[in-house]
């Protein structure tokens, strides 16, 4: 499925790139992707964005991956997590004017995780790939690791071996749901195909519902 080049305005005036990728299927939703610590390289094509967009796709969401203010073809400055809510924010909106009946979902990537966390009860669902679980002292992050509201559903997704924040330490994020990626570190380098299955499978249905 061909993938567009979009801009998006935030409400502080910053013009965000961003991509979007259409669902292949009977659409049941909308999906943000948000990416990793900028400062360490983060950007909306590091490596498992681009296969949850693809998964996310033919499971029927369409999803838009954004570049935070300061980054690639973002404008504005990184804030190391001061205003890049905002930038999520603007993400959302962008997504319910494309779909506005349908579910909102947000999934982040470490750094990604916590802004995608501060959307709140904003979006329907929160998916959490290796998040911050406590501060780290050389990573410029400003902001609450867990907000005043949360999303209804929230599933974590942890390397076994997570260097950062093991899957020992997620229980203060609240999740309903944490599922252990064997053998995986907090990179997942290689597991790509899993990583993306497994967000797929946390934003599905819920049996029984209506």
């Amino acid at each position: 499925m061909h993938v567009t080049e979009v801009q998006i305005r935030t409400v502080d005036d910053v013009v965000l790139q961003g991509r979007h990728r259409p669902s292949s299927a009977p659409t049941r939703g909308s999906a943000l992707l948000c990416h990793p610590h900028p400062a360490f390289g983060g950007h909306m094509d590091v490596w498992l964005l681009p296969a949850i967009a693809e998964r996310l796709a033919a499971d029927g969401w369409d999803t838009l991956r954004l570049n935070f203010r300061g980054v690639g073809g973002s404008g504005g400055q990184q804030t190391g997590g001061r205003e890049e809510h905002l930038d999520a924010e603007a993400g959302v909106a962008w997504l319910r004017g494309l779909q506005p009946d349908l579910p909102v979902a947000a999934v982040g990537w470490s750094f990604g995780a916590l802004i995608a966390l501060r959307l709140g009860s904003s979006v329907d669902a929160w998916v959490g790939i290796g998040p911050p679980t406590r501060p780290l002292a050389d990573v410029p992050m400003t902001g609450p690791l867990v907000p005043d509201e949360l999303p209804s559903r929230r599933t974590v997704i942890v390397g076994e071996h997570d260097q950062f924040f093991p899957p020992a330490t997620t229980g203060v994020l609240d999740p309903d749901h944490v599922r252990v990626v064997d053998g995986a570190d907090h990179f997942m380098f290689d597991r790509d195909p899993e990583v993306a299955v497994l967000v797929a499978a946390a934003l599905a249905p819920r049996v029984g519902a209506a």
